[in-house]
């Protein structure tokens, strides 16, 4: 495609049913990304988007294209906020505790030349706004270093987040783990054995529906911890409506990987995972809580890993999230960072200066 950026076209989207029409560009793009994020797929962002028509918050998406062809995506959500004595608007990327790391799409090799006009074209769209906030942005983004170049930029650290790469040889992976941690997957395979054995259901040729298995998580997941604790998908209206509508269009692209972990004919742990080229992203861990004794996630992720050794379907398995937990399995780590895009001119001058010295701060006060 022949790049002339005076070729470039933009339009404001403000309903979902204008957004179906990129749908396949929109992944395309998506799946050449570096950080491989099913978060930015065109499946989870209109899911988003339904939520927040449906409770009447303001949004858009910005789409850019060039001779027809789409080459990037900016879904905003417009609110306001106070930052050091000012009442301002800002536009966030879509942002809340299921929809964790979204980045602005834009198509690889083309980041420099269309940058810097959507960011123009998005502050002269929406004059009244004075910063652009996307929160933990992955560190691996295509655009991590167009960001830090942006004249008034923010980059703050969040947290790490964790991944998994699949090994070619599963026993020599089991074999590199700690000793005390084996021995406790050990222990738990002994007991599943003496009461019958435990089983690995792809959900994929399991024949429930995906209805039928958003409801197996979410069950499991309400009789534990999450659910006395008010955080479980079925404690919020909002949420389980969420993932209801996702999973049907996730399972509608092939991208639904429910797989769960069956000990003596009943099913103990399931995950919600979504595929995403071949990395499998791990969203939704439940498990029955009286079954605690067997680990029931950690045997299920374990046999989660074998069935993929080897293999050219799945090479990754992405958490994304912090949990002490996951060094038990020798993860990679990668920083995740918040950005803040500021609008050049005095309040946004005013409004950088001051974030910049709240970020240096709070790093000096951690060292």
């Amino acid at each position: 495609m022949k790049f002339i950026k005076s070729s470039l076209s933009f339009r404001v989207i403000t309903q979902i049913e204008d957004l179906e029409v990129y749908s396949e560009e929109w992944n395309q793009i998506n799946a050449e990304l570096p950080h491989q994020n099913p978060l930015m797929s065109y499946e989870w962002i209109v899911t988003f988007l339904e939520g927040l028509s449906n409770n009447n918050h303001e949004w858009s998406v910005v789409v850019v294209t060039c001779n027809g062809n789409l080459v990037a995506v900016l879904p905003l959500v417009i609110s306001t906020a106070t930052k050091f004595g000012f009442r301002i608007q800002q536009l966030e990327l879509p942002f809340n505790d299921q929809t964790m790391s979204v980045d602005i799409l834009i198509k690889k090799d083309l980041e420099s030349l269309v940058f810097n006009p959507l960011i123009k074209f998005v502050f002269n769209t929406y004059p009244k706004t004075q910063v652009i906030l996307l929160r933990r942005v992955d560190q691996r983004s295509n655009l991590m270093g167009i960001y830090k170049s942006f004249l008034f930029t923010c980059v703050d650290y969040c947290e790490d987040g964790a991944s998994l790469e699949i090994p070619e040889n599963y026993s020599e992976f089991r074999c590199s783990l700690g000793k005390n941690f084996k021995s406790n997957l050990n222990k738990a395979h002994n007991k599943i054995k003496k009461i019958g054995g435990a089983t690995f259901i792809d959900g994929r040729a399991s024949g429930m529906t995906p209805h039928e298995m958003l409801n197996l998580v979410a069950d499991m997941e309400d009789t534990g911890w999450k659910g006395r604790a008010c955080t479980s998908i079925k404690s919020s209206s909002v949420d389980y409506d969420f993932y209801e509508k996702l999973v049907i269009r996730l399972n509608e692209t092939n991208n639904l990987y429910f797989h769960f972990l069956e000990v003596d004919g009943e099913i103990v742990a399931g995950n919600l995972g979504v595929l995403h080229g071949k990395k499998v992203l791990l969203w939704k861990l439940a498990y029955n809580e009286s079954c605690k004794k067997y680990s029931p996630g950690g045997v299920l992720l374990e046999y989660l890993i074998q069935k993929h050794a080897g293999d050219n379907d799945i090479n990754t398995v992405d958490l994304m999230t912090n949990e002490s937990w996951y060094n038990n399995w020798n993860m990679n780590w990668r920083p995740f960072q918040t950005i803040y895009l500021f609008k050049p001119g005095l309040l946004g001058l005013y409004l950088y200066c001051l974030t910049f010295i709240k970020i240096l701060a709070k790093k000096i006060f951690k060292k």
